[in-house]
């Protein structure tokens, strides 16, 4: 699920919208600043990261969440179903 950039100008600013805005404006400094760790579920044994979105000029367009599990993956590479 992409996030719109727009939405981090909600007038509401509980405690986790504002860590989602400075992560943005991050984002927003540098071409170069495009993945922000922002947790690791340990029930779930994975990290979640923020990626920022770009169009073809660099211009950040949006974010998403991306996770990560630790654990291997334990099915055959390149093996259907």
């Amino acid at each position: 699920m992409c996030h719109i950039r727009n939405s981090a100008r909600v007038p509401v600013f509980r405690e986790p919208h504002k860590k989602i805005v400075k992560v943005v404006e991050w984002f927003a400094e540098s071409e170069n600043n495009n993945r922000f760790f922002t947790h690791h579920n340990p029930h779930e044994n994975k990290d979640v990261y923020m990626v920022a979105l770009r169009n073809d000029s660099g211009e950040l367009i949006g974010y998403y969440e991306k996770h990560e599990y630790r654990n291997a993956e334990t099915a055959n590479l390149y093996k259907k179903g």
